[in-house]
């Protein structure tokens, strides 16, 4: 399994699984370009659980929007329109 150490939104430190075998998941690979469900064009950063919010998820894909110094955020629900590749 791959790691990268990111910085969310909020600030907290993390690390997300950047293997080929957890973004496949999602249809992706780390680095891909993709655009979110806001219409906003992003990096793929990696797998990894959301502890905290509304929905407590064990696997979202974790993903920088473009501007956003690196910092990264995650789409909830992730459907169809949540990752189009650019």
């Amino acid at each position: 399994m791959s790691k990268k150490q990111v910085k969310a939104r909020g600030g907290e430190v993390f690390e997300v699984d950047t293997s080929d075998e957890a973004c496949g998941k999602f249809g992706v690979k780390h680095g891909d370009k993709i655009i979110n469900c806001n219409g906003e064009t992003c990096i793929v950063e990696g797998v990894a659980p959301a502890t905290e919010g509304m929905k407590p998820e064990p696997e979202v894909l974790w993903r920088a929007v473009d501007g956003e110094d690196g910092k990264v955020s995650y789409c909830y629900p992730l459907g169809p329109d949540c990752i189009r590749p650019t």
